[in-house]
Parts: structure tokens; sequence; C-alpha cells
């Protein structure tokens, strides 16, 4: 997706429109940054996206690692 490069993915086809949050995640990358990464629903509940948002809006530096990540939105 065109997001400044922060790294969201769009689930394919494109032009549905957003229904719910169903999960949520958040992790540092390379750069220090903390970095929240949603998966997002369509109206009908069918996955839609993966929206990735580093707090500083700047660039995604790196994806973590499985043991880097941590459940629910940052605090």
């Amino acid at each position: 997706m065109e997001d400044d490069g922060m790294g969201s993915l769009a689930i394919a086809p494109l032009g549905r429109s957003f229904g719910s949050a169903i999960a949520e995640c958040h992790f540092l990358d390379s750069g220090a940054a903390l970095v929240s990464a949603v998966l997002n629903a369509d109206g009908a509940g069918d996955p839609l996206e993966i929206d990735l948002w580093r707090v500083d809006f700047e660039p995604l530096v790196s994806w973590p690692g499985r043991a880097e990540l941590r459940a629910g939105p940052p605090n």
C-alpha cells in the first residue's frame, strides 16, 4: 500500500471498505521505533489489510522476529 514506507499490506481484492479491527500487536523495529500492526476486516468480516504504523511516521526499518511481537496495542 502507499503508506510512506511503513509496510502496510492490502489483501486482495482492493476496493473493499473497512469494517473492524480484529487483531493487534506491536514491536520495536531495528530503528528502535515503536510499530503498531493491526489486522483489519471488511464489512463482511473478511481480512482487508494489515495496517502498520510506525509512531514517528518514518519508513519501517525491519520486520520483527516472532519472539519480538507483543500482543495488543502499544501502551
